[in-house]
């Protein structure tokens, strides 16, 4: 089920728990900074989310293919923001 994070580890760890199928995140309005993004997507994670349906905040940067790896690291390999945004530069 695609849902927008509630801006809360605590009260999106309560919407994984009370779903019975899997969440992913929605993206949102734009974001002031990659970091923003990357942090919304890590918390997501932490808190029981699946992964992620993001539009805009990937494909409005400059620097695409970078982001869309680090997406990938963060999503399946484990990756912390640090890491996210040092892959991206």
């Amino acid at each position: 089920m695609k849902t927008y994070h509630t801006g809360d580890p605590d009260s999106f760890h309560k919407v994984v728990e009370g779903c019975p199928v899997p969440i992913v995140i929605l993206g949102g309005e734009k974001a002031e900074t990659l970091g923003e993004v990357f942090s919304v997507v890590h918390t997501s994670l932490q808190a029981g989310g699946k992964g992620i349906a993001i539009g805009r905040n990937i494909w409005e940067h400059g620097k695409t293919r970078l982001v869309v790896e680090a997406m990938v690291g963060l999503v399946h390999e484990g990756w912390t923001v640090k890491q996210a945004l040092a892959h991206v530069g």
